[in-house]
């Protein structure tokens, strides 16, 4: 927009002259009035810029609110779902809520009592919440686009990753919590990485109405934020002093110890959760229980330890020519940094409190049902932690440690696959800024930063006792962003290469399009050679086997992995390495991209409660709405 004072337009007449003042004067200075009126006016008015970027964004958001909202009540209630539709249709018929905290947090049902009531009451209208919030999830790396994020390359890719992930999609067109809190935390970390990049009040205030939101959804609001807090403290007391560094890495290395040997030394179990029948009298005595065990009081000696060794640390390389210990200890961190902004946070009061009062009262409201069930407050905060910790040893569906990395290997390729690139890309950057001291760009933060949160979730829904399919999506979200930015890193080398006329065009098309045609016709081989006689074996059963010649010539089957080697040494000659991995990686990304289309599609629309893949392994049966749809007619 043009900032320029506009011209002053001044509406004047000269004098009569003796004859009389020409009308046709009059006429002409008006119509020159006009004109310079309508051309400040056009000076003025904002330009409406339609960009390729824009039209995409435009394509993605049709295409998430297609995929999102096709053909949503056609599969069956599963269980939870129907529990969550039934109580959101009690509140919305006037039979009121009161928190549970076996069915998580109360936004959902908040959400969905309003949805009924504006659009009546059926399976459709129960899943409008789920697939709205996978259609703003799909949206929201666009305010990642900033050179000092993802990148505009980057905050597209991320966005058609979310889009054609197939477990976002299945369980974005699900009733459950799982998709508010995915809208919620990234809406979280993009206010805190917009914050630090222009410390805004409106990112603040963001934060704090998201984080009550957040925390009156589900209880793995604690893991978030238990995760957002301990990266911020790490790099803050990294950048401030590294002995500060050293004392709380070594205090949570002592907690960890406390925890795992404690037991070792002969001290007894914790004691067990009240979980199943709370009252007054068995809390009472697990609280009494639990702060007289030994490990408790280790480990509330260690984080003590912790803490008081911390700020004396902290206090040591304060600066004391600063006013106040906030500004003696985090003033001297550069714009942009994490302590700058925390500076700038804990100083700018009035915004703070103004956040958190927010994020209280949407907190407050849900729990207590809009204040008319004030008992909700002590069910949403120790009911409903004490309730999901005591389910840890109960672990419900008794999944193994490494389930979550046998899901995401079905189905999440291109974040699975780029996930250690995305590790080596990011070890390679900040392993030399720790060791020469050196600053860490933005990108790098960022792409640290999401490493962080995807080996930390990792970590805790692995350890945790209840593993079930729909936890998924929690990993799969840090995994995409770190996906997106190696993908707009590559995109970002091959637009530069060829702006600068380093790169023909050519040679991007024919690599890209070579990788592609090159899989699709290795699976139409693989498809054609497997399509042989049928056999009978002994037992009765018939097995089709491999085509006669490709049983006497098994190498055909290898031609297109010949041509692919071909194809990548031909365009590493061409274009050097790293231009030739940029374009034939992202490449392979479309490939991949296409298998998960795939994937979701069937998992979606044609076998969407029908228990064949451990994604939805858990789901009710397509009798449920083939008989509903029976009695109705």
């Amino acid at each position: 927009m043009n900032h320029t004072r506009p011209r002053r337009i001044i509406f004047a007449t000269s004098a009569p002259s003796a004859a009389g003042s020409s009308s046709g004067d009059v006429r002409a200075a008006g119509t020159f009035t006009e004109h310079r009126l309508e051309q400040t006016l056009s000076e003025q008015s904002p330009r409406v810029r339609v960009t390729v970027e824009a039209v995409i964004y435009v394509v993605l958001g049709a295409l998430a609110i297609l995929t999102r909202f096709w053909d949503l009540s056609t599969r069956a209630l599963h269980h939870d779902e129907s529990l969550h539709a039934y109580f959101s249709w009690l509140y919305a018929v006037g039979q009121g809520y009161v928190h549970d905290p076996l069915m998580h947090g109360p936004t959902l049902f908040h959400a969905d009592a309003l949805a009924f009531l504006l659009f009546g009451d059926n399976d459709y209208v129960s899943r409008i919440w789920p697939a709205l919030l996978g259609v703003i999830l799909v949206l929201l790396p666009a305010l990642l686009r900033g050179p000092n994020q993802l990148g505009r390359w980057g905050a597209l890719a991320c966005s058609v990753f979310l889009l054609l992930s197939p477990s976002m999609l299945y369980y974005t067109r699900y009733i459950r919590h799982d998709p508010f809190v995915l809208v919620t935390t990234l809406t979280i970390v993009i206010a805190c990485l917009r914050y630090m990049e222009k410390p805004e009040r409106r990112w603040v205030i963001t934060v704090g109405i998201m984080a009550g939101l957040l925390f009156a959804t589900m209880e793995v609001s604690f893991i978030v934020a238990f995760i957002l807090v301990t990266f911020v403290l790490g790099v803050v007391t990294w950048q401030v002093s590294r002995a500060a560094f050293g004392v709380v890495a070594g205090a949570g290395g002592g907690l960890a110890a406390v925890w795992l040997l404690m037991p070792r030394f002969g001290a007894p179990p914790l004691p067990s959760i009240p979980w199943e029948h709370p009252t007054g009298d068995n809390i009472r005595a697990f609280a009494v229980d639990l702060v007289v065990h030994p490990t408790f009081l280790a480990a509330i000696g260690v984080l003590v330890l912790g803490i008081v060794a911390t700020l004396s640390t902290l206090e040591r390389a304060r600066n004391a020519e600063e006013s106040g210990w906030l500004a003696g200890v985090l003033g001297n961190q550069p714009p942009g940094s994490t302590g700058a902004a925390l500076l700038t946070l804990l100083t700018n009061r009035r915004t703070l409190w103004l956040a958190i009062g927010l994020g209280l009262t949407a907190f407050v409201a849900l729990y207590t049902s809009m204040f008319t069930n004030m008992a909700g407050l002590a069910s949403g905060t120790v009911g409903a932690l004490g309730y999901w910790l005591g389910q840890h040893d109960v672990q419900r569906a008794e999944q193994p440690w490494f389930y979550y990395l046998v899901l995401m290997a079905q189905y999440e390729f291109v974040a699975v696959l780029l996930f250690p690139i995305a590790i080596g890309l990011t070890i390679r950057r900040i392993v030399p800024a720790v060791l020469f001291r050196r600053p860490v760009d933005s990108r790098t933060y960022l792409r640290g930063f999401a490493l962080y949160w995807a080996f930390m979730n990792l970590a805790i829904y692995s350890w945790a006792g209840e593993k079930m399919p729909w936890l998924t999506v929690h990993t799969v979200l840090p995994l995409a962003i770190l996906a997106a930015s190696v993908v707009g890193s590559a995109a970002e080398n091959v637009e530069r290469a060829v702006s600068e006329r380093q790169l023909p065009t050519r040679f991007i098309w024919i690599p890209a399009a070579g990788i592609l045609l090159l899989a699709a016709g290795w699976f139409a081989l693989w498809s054609w050679a497997s399509a042989g006689p049928w056999v009978r074996q002994g037992s009765g059963a018939l097995i089709r086997e491999m085509r006669p010649i490709i049983v006497d010539h098994p190498w055909i089957l290898y031609l297109p992995i010949l041509a692919v080697v071909a194809l990548i040494v031909w365009s590493g000659a061409r274009m050097g390495p790293r231009l030739a991995a940029s374009v034939l990686g992202i490449a392979a990304v479309g490939m991949l991209l296409v298998a998960q289309t795939h994937v979701g599609f069937r998992m979606s629309y044609q076998e969407g409660d029908t228990p064949k893949d451990m994604l939805i392994y858990v789901q009710t049966s397509p009798d449920v709405t083939r008989v509903m749809s029976d009695i109705g007619t």
